[in-house]
């Protein structure tokens, strides 16, 4: 990937500097609410998924010294304690449907010469195990049906070492090699609402940002992007209109944001407020089709959710009591 943008497009075409961007969303009055510290072990690496298809995601709490405790989400914003699972091992776990099923499932990256499985999930809240071979480390891994196939594939991102798993019908990859030479904290997201995933290619600071959007040949069309500042980036649907956005979280005391998607347009950056530290996770935990936002503190809390509301707006939800 060249660092020069081969093709532009109509992305934050007023201004794409965040905080500079013409303001369209409301500001919540205050950051997350102070609520109960969740019982979770503070080496938990929690990933979220639809793992038995009711429209809710559950909150898979992997740790590699404990059982695993699992939070199904529900309609009234509480979560539902599940049975635990023992994943075992020290793994880097991330989520999607890779079988195209429905049902979201788990892949445990072990980097290195560690065993990699997959647990495919059922409607029971059981799953099947599968085995899987990744060759090598990467810097981070970026999972999204990028071809819209209903499909999730796997980019694994190294400069100079990144290859694409294509998941097929039926089971199992095809793997193809990608070029990407710059170092970038990247994230996945539908940023076009066109049903393939795409990349955000972030540099913390000033350095040069792009999107690539999902082609259905499983190529990707390069556009630009600008993101001045050191943030740590999560995507979501959060307005549920069908397309990513990008919550720009900056821990401590700097300016947080919310980058809504308008397609083609671009997209439009409103401030939000987030008082402390947190590592955040996102997931669709009450069902309603807009992506929310989990704030953890490992080991310390409390802990507090943010849901996503039509409007562009969050609510805080209740007491998390765990």
């Amino acid at each position: 990937m060249r660092k020069s943008l081969q093709l532009a497009v109509a992305l934050l075409a007023a201004a794409s500097t965040i905080g500079m961007i013409p303001v369209a969303a409301q500001e919540p009055s205050a950051g997350p609410e102070v609520v109960v510290a969740v019982n979770v072990p503070a080496d938990a690496r929690p990933v979220t998924g639809d793992f038995t298809a009711t429209g809710r995601d559950t909150v898979l709490w992997y740790s590699p010294t404990a059982q695993d405790r699992r939070w199904l989400g529900r309609t009234d914003r509480t979560f539902a304690e599940m049975e635990p699972v023992l994943a075992g091992g020290d793994y880097r776990p991330f989520t999607g449907d890779f079988d195209g099923d429905g049902y979201g499932d788990v892949f445990f990256y072990g980097p290195g010469a560690a065993r990699d499985v997959v647990w495919h999930g059922r409607a029971d809240g059981t799953f099947d195990e599968s085995a899987q071979s990744v060759a090598g480390e990467f810097d981070a891994v970026l999972p999204g049906d990028f071809d819209g196939d209903g499909r999730t594939d796997i980019l694994w991102y190294k400069p100079r070492q990144t290859a694409l798993w294509r998941a097929e019908e039926g089971g199992g990859f095809t793997v193809t090699q990608v070029m990407v030479r710059g170092t970038y904290t990247p994230v996945t997201g539908d940023f076009d609402g066109d049903g393939r995933a795409d990349v955000l290619w972030y540099q913390p600071g000033k350095g040069l940002d792009q999107i690539w959007y999902g082609q259905a040949d499983l190529s990707f069309r390069r556009g630009p992007a600008r993101v001045n500042g050191a943030y740590t980036p999560l995507a979501g649907d959060f307005d549920g209109d069908g397309r990513s956005d990008v919550l720009w979280y900056r821990p401590g005391p700097g300016q947080d944001y919310v980058w809504y998607s308008g397609g083609p347009a671009g997209f439009v950056s409103a401030k939000v407020t987030v008082r402390g530290r947190y590592t955040p996770f996102v997931g669709d935990f009450d069902g309603d089709d807009r992506s929310d936002v989990f704030w953890w503190r490992p080991g310390n809390g409390p802990e507090a959710t943010w849901f996503g509301l039509a409007g562009r707006r969050f609510a805080s939800g209740p007491p998390i009591r765990a």
